[in-house]
């Protein structure tokens, strides 16, 4: 069970928003969804070799409350890095996400 005083980072859900450019092409950006508290972690060396041995590159651990934005195409944003977010999973009857990212670069 997760508890509100473990979750001490401020993080930016960011879903994908596309946009037009002066000349009518689309493009892909990304717009805050919604700002929420999380617990987050680096992994260690060896949880992301063992990640890799499954083909995914795994850097980061988030948990958060459940919140309906984040899935597999959105980005989370904290202290200035955006993480592309690799797996979602509920936990505790939906009411906790444990979030799996990679950095984006």
């Amino acid at each position: 069970m997760l508890h509100s005083g473990e979750m001490r980072e401020r993080v930016a859900i960011l879903a994908p928003s596309a946009t037009r450019t002066a000349g009518g092409a689309a493009r892909l950006g990304w717009a805050e969804a919604a700002r929420v508290w999380a617990k987050v972690t680096s992994l260690s060396e060896r949880e992301v070799l063992q990640a890799m041995q499954s083909n995914v590159i795994v850097t980061h651990r988030l948990y958060m409350r459940f919140n309906e934005h984040v899935n597999g195409e959105s980005r989370i944003e904290w202290r200035g890095q955006q993480l592309e977010v690799v797996v979602a999973l509920p936990k505790n009857n939906r009411s906790e996400l444990e979030v799996l990212c990679k950095e984006v670069e």
